[in-house]
């Protein structure tokens, strides 16, 4: 008669609510009622508060909240009874009187974690919700609860084929609300977790094509020496690349290992290749090239760690230039001899800072002088035990394929790679360059 309306409803064996809506204009003097009154009364405005932040427990760091939980119900004493048994889950609640309110709230908060909605709404169902939510949310990632009647068991089938994860019945246990909510959130967890594994393997694409646009398609071809290169990427990608320049009288081979993995340590690398090519005029001044890449790489404006060498074999001047920033020795086999010898110039890596300390050591070139260049993902290849491939071994297969022909050197090395893998994925990029003279 006078414009209001009064609800009953029963949500566990002791808990009931009575909601009883009247119309009134002076705030004021029905609070005062409401204070006098013997029972205890809750008050509510009709423009409701939308989030409804329980305190937390004692010592508890409200900042450490995981994405909250949306519950969707006209009935105040509904969503208080909810949040009240959700608080130990130690995620916020926020509450919608209304489909419409729903809606708004999660354009505003996109990473919620869960929705908790009735049935039975004001303005649309709680079924026609979840379809319009699933139309914009996987149901993996934003999971539905519906709350339904103990009489209202018909209404299963249509929820779940709107796209709802799980049912709440009235009255309902804090007992079974908490195990329904665990379980869903549970199911969320590993709904991200596959689509983090679905990016990361979208991310680990995109590096691998990087790296491999940068590796040479073709080798050096001349009657003066024969070369041989792999580089083999990892699981994660590394920042591993080679790269040649030559002429009519030399032939120059930079090799590099850009520090990280993934995306960032292939931009590196196809950064560093590029400005490589933009200094082939310096490439017959292994010190000033080296200087001058480190200079790029720094006014990047991000520090990288970048460990490379380059070789340069003249064969007019009969002369054999290395230089080393802060990368493993190239390995000499001098004519005649089986032996391997160390070439390790003193030098700082690359993209640190300017001014990079870099040193060059001459050889007189010898012919059928055997040189192999190579990174860490080489040396450092770990087994099943524990072990690594380490220096020795690579220098021992060196030794004992002197007189061999340098593809057979190359495919004795990747079986022996391989071999002591076990079958395991390599965990750096793999990348070695061979050279016979």
């Amino acid at each position: 008669l006078m414009g209001g309306r009064y609800l009953y409803q029963r949500y566990a064996e002791s808990q009931h609510a009575l909601t009883i809506t009247l119309p009134y204009d002076d705030n004021e003097s029905l609070n005062n009622i409401l204070s006098s009154a013997r029972h205890k009364t809750e008050y509510r405005k009709t423009a409701e508060k939308q989030f409804a932040d329980l305190p937390g427990r004692p010592g508890e760091n409200v900042a450490k909240r995981d994405s909250g939980i949306l519950i969707i119900s006209e009935h105040a004493s509904q969503s208080r009874l909810l949040q009240e048994q959700l608080v130990s889950l130690n995620k916020q609640t926020m509450i919608a009187k209304n489909g419409a309110e729903a809606m708004l709230l999660l354009q505003n908060e996109p990473d919620l974690a869960l929705i908790i909605c009735d049935v039975l709404l004001p303005d649309v169902s709680g079924i026609e919700l979840a379809m319009n939510i699933r139309m914009h949310f996987d149901i993996g990632l934003l999971p539905i609860i519906l709350i339904i009647d103990s009489n209202q068991a018909g209404v299963a089938a249509s929820a779940f084929s709107a796209g709802v994860n799980d049912l709440i019945r009235r009255p309902f246990e804090r007992a079974e609300v908490l195990a329904r909510v665990k379980n869903v959130l549970l199911q969320r967890e590993a709904s991200l977790a596959r689509e983090n594994y679905k990016a990361l393997n979208r991310e680990l694409e995109i590096a691998r094509s990087i790296q491999e646009s940068i590796i040479p398609v073709s080798k050096p071809k001349s009657d003066n020496y024969k070369i041989e290169a792999v580089c083999m990427p990892a699981r994660s990608i590394g920042g591993d690349f080679y790269d040649f320049v030559e002429d009519e009288s030399s032939v120059a081979i930079l090799i590099a290992d850009v520090a990280g993995h993934g995306i960032p340590a292939a931009l590196y690398a196809s950064m560093l290749k590029i400005a490589f090519h933009n200094l082939r005029e310096q490439a017959k001044f292994p010190e000033k090239l080296l200087k001058e890449l480190n200079d790029v790489m720094v006014d990047r404006g991000e520090r990288t760690f970048i460990s490379c060498a380059y070789t340069l074999v003249d064969f007019k001047n009969k002369r054999l230039l290395h230089a080393n920033a802060g990368h493993l020795p190239l390995l000499l086999q001098e004519p005649g001899k089986t032996r391997v010898r160390k070439i390790q110039p003193p030098g700082g890596v690359l993209g640190v800072r300017k001014a990079a300390a870099i040193t060059v050591e001459m050889q007189h070139l010898q012919p059928k002088t055997r040189l192999a260049l190579y990174t860490d993902g080489v040396i450092e290849l770990i087994n099943r035990r524990g072990e690594f491939f380490e220096e020795d071994r690579l220098i021992a297969i060196l030794e004992e394929m002197r007189d061999r022909p340098l593809a057979e050197v190359k495919e004795r090395l990747l079986t022996d790679l391989r071999n002591f893998a076990e079958g395991e994925a390599f965990l750096d990029d793999v990348t070695f360059v061979l050279i016979d003279l």
